[in-house]
């Protein structure tokens, strides 16, 4: 078997290692895997392999790049002796990269892989050179596929709640993912009607304590499994999912998988899946902001809904709850799922690294 090196921030529970242990989950059966901290890439040039993985390309170059080249030097010098391809897995938050991240992705890695064509575009118009950026979405777990819905002990008070059900997940960043919007347009709801819970999703024990205990009826913390997450999908009838930027917004495509309509901002990465099932959720944006205020990678801007138009979306979507739910059963067909299976998803990084 071939040696494959991936390289992801083992000690930090953040996104990019989640997907980055799917990945692995679903590679280790085609080769030899040995994982490595984003902190510790000093160790790759030690390392006999076939294949580097660097998950996220950016985040461990940074500093070293304000500083000096040193590192990026060494795990560029190791294509040429100990390894045959360095493949990178990135996002875009925004519709444009720093002209250093440009130079990163054009020097380092043989292939920058990013997870929708929004983020596609965001690295080609931004300068990185086209022939190295290739598109492998983000996936779901079988058990998403699974169409029985098991009601853990935890959830089941929830679960007995006769009103409509809105989820949101608020894990971090605030303004990115829309959460003043979110906490807007649901005071306005509540004018209007009764009939609704906001159901919030949080890993942090801040924003629980604050935002979420201010705004949402039900608060949800901590990491959960993929059974956990389905069944929370399951009680739910509603994802509403007004992100200003990102570069896929997983928790759109798992709402789907699991026949829950989705409200989402058109134009965005978020439409290029949704859009397929629920196009008439989609919410027309009113302005386009800087997504992220000093970072020094994702630098451009993003896509801010109508506050109006969400309002509306959301109003509509409670109304029509039951039939928005058969058209999403309906209209995002089995192939069209089978798609985003890990087990594929790993196929197609297979194709990249052995291509």
């Amino acid at each position: 078997m071939k040696r494959l090196t991936y390289c992801y921030p083992i000690m930090k529970n953040v996104s990019f290692k989640l997907i980055a242990e799917k990945h692995i989950e679903h590679l280790k059966g085609r080769y030899i895997i040995y994982r490595v901290d984003v902190d510790n890439l000093r160790i790759l040039r030690l390392l006999p392999t076939n294949y580097v993985i660097l998950h996220p390309l950016f985040y461990p170059f940074w500093y070293c790049w304000e500083r000096d080249y040193e590192l990026m030097y060494q795990i560029n010098k190791i294509k040429s002796t100990i390894c045959e391809k360095i493949v990178a897995f990135d996002t875009a938050d925004s519709d444009r990269l720093s002209s250093k991240a440009v130079d990163i992705a054009n020097y380092l890695p043989d292939v920058v892989v990013v997870p929708s064509e929004y983020a596609r575009n965001t690295y080609v118009d931004s300068g990185v050179c086209k022939d190295k950026v290739r598109v492998i979405p983000h996936g779901v777990s079988d058990i998403f596929f699974d169409n029985s819905i098991v009601i853990r002990s935890v959830m089941r008070k929830i679960a007995s709640d006769s009103r409509k059900k809105i989820l949101y997940f608020i894990t971090h960043s605030f303004y990115r993912k829309g959460a003043d919007l979110v906490e807007k347009a649901i005071n306005e709801l509540r004018k209007r009607r009764k009939d609704f819970v906001l159901i919030c999703k949080t890993s942090n024990l801040m924003l629980e304590n604050n935002w979420s205990r201010k705004n949402c009826d039900y608060v949800i913390s901590g990491l959960l499994s993929d059974e956990e997450i389905k069944t929370l999908y399951d009680i739910s009838d509603l994802l509403i999912l007004p992100s200003r930027g990102g570069g896929f917004e997983l928790n759109g495509l798992e709402a789907l998988m699991r026949n829950r309509p989705v409200i989402y901002p058109k134009e965005s990465c978020i439409e290029e899946y949704a859009g397929k099932v629920v196009p008439e959720l989609g919410v027309k944006i009113a302005s386009r902001p800087t997504v992220l205020q000093g970072n020094k990678i994702h630098v451009g801007r993003g896509h801010e809904v109508d506050l109006n138009d969400f309002i509306d979306k959301i109003n509509y979507a409670l109304d029509n709850i039951d039939e928005l739910k058969e058209k999403v059963r309906t209209r995002f067909t089995r192939e069209m799922r089978e798609r985003y299976r890990w087990g594929n998803i790993a196929n197609e990084i297979i194709k990249v690294l052995e291509s």
